[in-house]
């Protein structure tokens, strides 16, 4: 712990440690600051069996779910007490989500890979791989995944504001995104399967360069696609499957922004650090920093916990892997 910051999962490459990983969920599901905050919302004590904890706190966490089975930027506002409201912040910090992990530990990796998300995260994410490459941070190659969920909300108009012109959907924002951050002019070369009868089953790479960088985005299909569009470890699988040859000791960066970095983290350790034995490293993209055009975005309290239930229901799925492996 550095700083009264919780430790990620660790995969710093080869075979996964599964005492380790269990160690740090252990240390993030029983920080004090955690253990508080449950308390304050009337949640389970700690229990010894981590499994049997993690099963009570992901069921427990259903009162921090506020989407609904929506995309977060439509899910219900939800106030908390001033009081409570400070409470999460700082919890928040010390366990991840808030302004910490942000500059990578090295300064060579052999894969670099862009999480998606909303519009505004089409465009924040990939700038600021740009900016680490600018910076001295070097890449092998660079990775965004997107997806074909349509834009909504304020979305489209955020995308025209950021010069991505009129696009309809995530997987073109982050192409548009991508190349604009690192100043490609070229149409990608796109190869794919699209069925807009069954989008969830649908997949697409788009390819290009910028100077010697090869630049690729990717919407990956769903493993449920009668049920959910691809989530984050379907887009994980499929981009380590299809895309790139992840060998033991790669090392992967993966931006994403602050506040879903542990549950994201957790994801990448269980379906790329476990299966390929490479090493896997997550930064999110400091709060203050924005690109012209977009306007920095402000995390309320409620969406710090809804995150928290993001981790947890992740960390349970890494911890009953490792230990089934």
């Amino acid at each position: 712990m550095q700083n009264n910051v919780v430790a990620l999962p660790p995969a710093s490459g080869g075979p996964v440690d599964a005492r380790a990983i269990e160690d740090a969920v252990r240390d993030w599901v029983t920080n004090p600051a955690f253990l508080a905050l449950v308390a304050a919302f009337g949640g389970p004590r700690a229990d010894r069996d981590l499994t049997r904890y993690l099963e009570d706190l992901e069921r427990f966490s259903e009162l921090w779910d506020f989407r609904d089975g929506k995309e977060r930027n439509l899910s219900r506002p939800a106030e908390v007490p001033s009081t409570t409201e400070r409470q999460i912040l700082s919890a928040a910090r010390v366990l991840g989500l808030r302004n910490v992990f942000e500059r990578p530990g090295a300064d060579w990796y052999h894969h670099c890979l862009i999480l998606g998300g909303m519009v505004r995260a089409c465009v924040i994410r990939p700038a600021w791989a740009a900016e680490l490459a600018r910076g001295g941070v070097r890449f092998g190659d660079v990775t965004a995944l997107g997806g074909f969920r349509k834009l909504g909300g304020d979305e489209p108009v955020l995308a025209r504001a950021a010069g991505l012109g009129q696009v309809s959907d995530e997987l073109h924002a982050m192409d548009a995104g991508l190349r604009l951050a690192f100043k490609v002019a070229d149409e990608p070369l796109v190869n794919g399967e699209y069925n807009p009868a069954d989008p969830n089953s649908s997949w697409a790479v788009h390819r290009f360069r910028a100077d010697d960088l090869p630049l690729s985005v990717v919407a990956a299909p769903s493993t449920q696609p009668h049920i959910r569009r691809a989530n984050t470890a379907d887009s994980y699988q499929w981009w380590a499957r299809n895309v790139v040859e992840l060998t033991p000791g790669h090392r992967v960066l993966l931006i994403t922004s602050s506040i879903y970095v542990p549950f994201q983290h957790a994801d990448a350790v269980r379906m790329l650090a476990a299966v390929y034995g490479c090493a896997v490293e997550t930064v999110g993209v400091p709060a203050a920093w924005t690109v012209d055009g977009v306007p920095s975005q402000r995390f309320t309290a409620a969406n710090y916990l809804q995150e928290m239930r993001s981790a947890i229901r992740s960390m349970r799925l890494l911890t009953e892997s490792v230990r089934q492996a």
